[in-house]
């Protein structure tokens, strides 16, 4: 029998690319997922997750664990890796490694879907997204290597912003609420969609919310529950609150940002990135004063955005991953999946009617994403990659992009064939 004489290639060559992407998709991930498994140690990120759920399963205290590896998520996120806890280490981490996988192909699309819709006058998306995917690539690999929770976070969110987009506000402050149970982060998009659309979402985003923080207290018993909240917020809230910073070269945002840049080294490689000293109570204020004002920045294009019923465009939608970033207690690497999205955004904007000072800046940025896009430890070497990390390269492309997506995120000087769509009010 020939290899044409069977059935799958009798078929439609869009029929036959799909069956052989899931043949493929499997061929690759599965054998990944099975070695990733057996390499699963104590401490990891994951096994940090598994713990986790145990505890959660078992009644243990969720924040007290034996050695190292403290848990910095809320009590819900230990409520749903509950699924893992049945699973010796090694297999729960090569399940949670192949449902990684199958959430990047998730984010992917959905990612096209939204820029599309967001885009409906583009006829290159797929352009802009093959990019952005390359680009992303290693934060994507450095997430599932670590079994982290960014995926799942991410693919929610993009979950919750296509059914808003969609007319379906409802639905997406729920998918908006359930990540930021998990992890905090995503509470930006609540903001988001509450000032955007304050009206049709408040009330199923309080629902939510309420349910999220009652139903590991009734899983767990009252007391219990209740003591796993006390334990987070004094544990891990309260001391990023009282002004924690952590100065590591992985460390993104903002405060780490202006800590490197502004006091001492304290790190194990000896590296000094200070080029701006400052006491330790005048790089307090400049920190706080910061993150005030690219949240007061945020907020007031929101209220601006609502006001002048402007469209929801991507870059708008961007100025939210990335003021998630700038100031969240830690953004490493790992935790920059959403950038998929920021960088399709960019990449797809229509630059033929922008001013050329405008286009200078745009391609400005898109040599900045490119750095930071192909610039990892394996390519560079160590101690390049602590200087891009000490210097905060990241964390500065992330400002400049939230920058010009609050500068841009109203449409103009988007051409008129791109002009976003109207806000559902």
């Amino acid at each position: 029998m020939k290899i044409n004489d069977l059935k799958i290639f009798q078929k439609d060559w869009w029929t036959k690319w799909k069956i052989l992407s899931v043949v493929g998709f499997i061929a690759v991930f599965i054998p990944l997922s099975i070695v990733h498994g057996s390499k699963q140690r104590v401490w990891t990120d994951f096994h940090i997750f598994w713990t986790a759920g145990k505890s959660f399963f078992n009644g243990l205290p969720l924040y007290d664990p034996p050695e190292g590896g403290q848990f910095l998520y809320p009590p819900f996120a230990a409520f749903l890796f509950q699924a893992f806890a049945p699973f010796p280490l090694k297999i729960a981490a090569g399940l949670f490694y192949f449902f990684n996988a199958l959430l990047y192909v998730t984010a992917v699309y959905l990612t096209k879907v939204i820029i599309e819709h967001l885009y409906p006058g583009n006829d290159s998306i797929k352009k802009p997204l093959i990019f952005a995917v390359i680009l992303s690539a290693q934060f994507y690999f450095m997430n599932m290597n670590a079994g982290q929770v960014n995926l799942v976070v991410f693919v929610l969110c993009l979950a919750g912003i296509y059914l808003y987009l969609k007319g379906k506000g409802a639905f997406a402050g729920v998918f908006f609420v359930i990540p930021a149970f998990i992890k905090v982060t995503p509470a930006f998009l609540i903001v988001w969609i509450l000032l955007r659309n304050g009206k049709k979402v408040i009330l199923p985003v309080i629902i939510s919310a309420v349910l999220c923080l009652i139903l590991p207290v009734m899983l767990r018993g009252i007391e219990p529950g209740i003591q796993d909240m006390a334990d987070y917020y004094h544990k891990i809230v309260r001391p990023f609150k009282g002004g924690k910073v952590d100065t590591s070269f992985q460390n993104q945002n903002v405060a780490g940002t202006i800590y490197r840049m502004t006091r001492p080294s304290t790190n194990t490689q000896n590296y000094n990135y200070r080029y701006i000293p400052l006491s330790e109570e005048t790089a307090a204020a400049v920190y706080k004063s910061s993150v005030l004002l690219i949240f007061a920045l945020f907020t007031a294009n929101l209220i601006f955005l609502r006001i002048k019923h402007a469209g929801i465009s991507a870059l708008e939608i961007s100025s939210v991953f990335l003021t998630g970033h700038l100031l969240s207690a830690l953004t490493w690497k790992a935790h920059l999946v959403t950038l998929l999205f920021v960088f399709t955004a960019f990449f797809a904007i229509d630059r033929k009617t922008f001013a050329i000072q405008y286009k200078a800046v745009l391609y400005f940025l898109f040599c900045m994403i490119l750095f930071i896009g192909s610039t990892g430890k394996d390519i560079v070497g160590a101690k390049l990659h602590f200087y891009i990390g000490g210097f905060s390269i990241t964390a500065w492309t992330l400002l400049l992009l939230f920058l010009f997506s609050i500068r841009f995120s109203a449409g103009l000087p988007l051409p008129e064939k791109n002009r976003e769509l109207k806000a559902h009010n």
